[in-house]
């Protein structure tokens, strides 16, 4: 399994492409980072965020991250957050602002597993997010530089690795902590689930295939209606199939929006007033005539 890693990590990159890997310390990361330590990665940044909500244990899992770092050679960068929220999502928007001023738009490695993946169609479709959501983690994501070799590699099969191998790794008490709502997903309902349908996490995996066919479909004809633009007509967009709509307003808005946001928009585009606007996400339309016009605030 490791050698089929590596083999990818060979062909995303080359040895000398600065790469920076995010590392929390817990088995899926330094699995991850292990991997390109073995390819011969060398110019390799290790990027680790110290959420600094469990005291001691998170400045261990720090000083762990930068030993290990320091034994394969890489690079590191860290940063302690001084104000922490539990909020799941001012963590991640935390992590990732950290991520982003660190490293330039260069290649980001992230080590989602498959079962991630999985935790993230079931997730977002509890949340109505659409086919978008439905479809899962992208492996490759080139506009934000944003790479996951693991999505075809199970938990199961990293934490196998690492015990075979006796690599250490840093537990957060916290993932068994089912108050957060993956974790409840994670260790309350999928194991009710798979006690009944144990195959359910490949049927899963199937569905997000076909889904991801769809999306990228009524992404490639979104564009075509986009074309670059910040300037449409609302009697064109209403003339769209209402699957197309959809599919334009979430790439006109380009963040994610869920299924309530997109429709409120769609139906604010076909029956709002002259010279109203809409903001949501920092993103805003407004009609004028028989046009509508979308903007960044």
């Amino acid at each position: 399994m490791h050698k089929k890693i590596i083999q990818k990590l060979n062909r995303l990159f080359s040895f000398d492409d600065q790469v920076f890997l995010a590392c929390s310390g817990g088995a899926d990361s330094v699995f991850l980072l292990e991997m390109l330590h073995l390819a011969g990665f060398k110019n390799v940044t290790v990027l680790h965020f110290n959420h600094n909500l469990r005291g001691d244990l998170s400045d261990g899992d720090e000083d762990f991250v930068a030993e290990l770092s320091s034994h394969c050679g890489f690079g590191f960068v860290s940063e302690k957050w001084q104000k922490p929220s539990k909020s799941e999502e001012d963590c991640r928007k935390a992590r990732f602002d950290f991520f982003d001023r660190n490293r330039s738009n260069k290649p980001l490695l992230l080590a989602h597993h498959a079962d991630d993946d999985v935790e993230t169609c079931f997730f977002n479709f509890l949340r109505g997010t659409g086919l978008r959501g439905l479809s899962g983690i992208s492996e490759i994501d080139l506009r934000r530089q944003f790479y996951r070799p693991l999505l075809d590699v199970s938990k199961a099969e990293i934490l196998e690795y690492m015990e075979s191998n006796q690599l250490m790794y840093r537990d957060d008490a916290s993932n068994f902590e089912s108050e957060y709502a993956r974790n409840y997903l994670r260790n309350e309902i999928f194991p009710l689930i798979e006690k009944k349908f144990p195959y359910f996490k490949g049927s899963v995996k199937r569905q997000k295939s076909i889904y991801q066919d769809v999306e990228d479909f009524l992404a490639i004809e979104a564009g075509c209606f986009i074309d670059g633009g910040n300037e449409f007509s609302r009697s064109d967009f209403a003339r769209l199939h209402k699957a197309l709509q959809r599919a334009v307003v979430r790439g006109i808005f380009d963040v994610n929006l869920d299924a309530k946001n997109v429709d409120d928009l769609i139906d604010f585009i076909g029956n709002g007033v002259s010279n109203k606007k809409m903001i949501i996400k920092n993103r805003q339309i407004l009609i004028f005539g028989d046009n509508f016009f979308f903007s960044k605030l």
